[in-house]
């Protein structure tokens, strides 16, 4: 990572952790109809099963993937703000504080990956798909979402 990416890097965690410690819950975007809706829809493309050991990456309060606590084996998180990661483990997910491109997960590990509403947060884009693949099962699903935009469309299309 160059050092304009980490000086980026440092500044993003900067940004969330002080938005987490203004914050003592999230309410925000799965709380409304939008985000109730895709939150639905992540979960029903992720056809998470009991035995299932799923990541939600940017995993923030827990807000997504605490429903799917009782219902697999394993969740875990990551997120860049260590405020939000220590919210999200009172929701029974195993969150750890760090950056989503370099995870300290076992490679082929995960049944399952979420990745809503953080890829236009990233850095680079390219090491996210990377990590995500090499962290996810061959024969495991990836479900990631972003807010529609030209600009992300254009980004996202050039990393593939």
């Amino acid at each position: 990572m160059s050092q304009v990416d980490e000086a980026k890097m440092k500044s993003l965690e900067v940004f969330y952790e002080n938005l987490a410690k203004k914050t003592e819950h999230s309410g925000g975007y799965y709380g409304n109809p939008l985000g109730l809706t895709r939150k639905s829809m992540v979960l029903e493309l992720l056809a998470a099963k009991s035995s299932h050991k799923i990541c939600d990456i940017g995993c923030g309060y827990g807000d997504l993937s605490m429903g799917l606590v009782d219902q697999t084996a394993e969740v875990h998180g990551i997120d860049i703000s260590p405020t939000r990661v220590e919210r999200a483990k009172l929701r029974g997910i195993k969150a750890v504080s760090g950056d989503a491109s370099k995870t300290p997960f076992e490679s082929d590990f995960f049944d399952g990956v979420i990745c809503s509403e953080v890829i236009e947060h990233i850095v680079d884009p390219l090491a996210l798909m990377i990590e995500i693949h090499r962290i996810l099962k061959k024969d495991g699903t990836a479900v990631l979402t972003v807010l529609f935009s030209p600009e992300i469309e254009k980004t996202l299309l050039d990393t593939l």
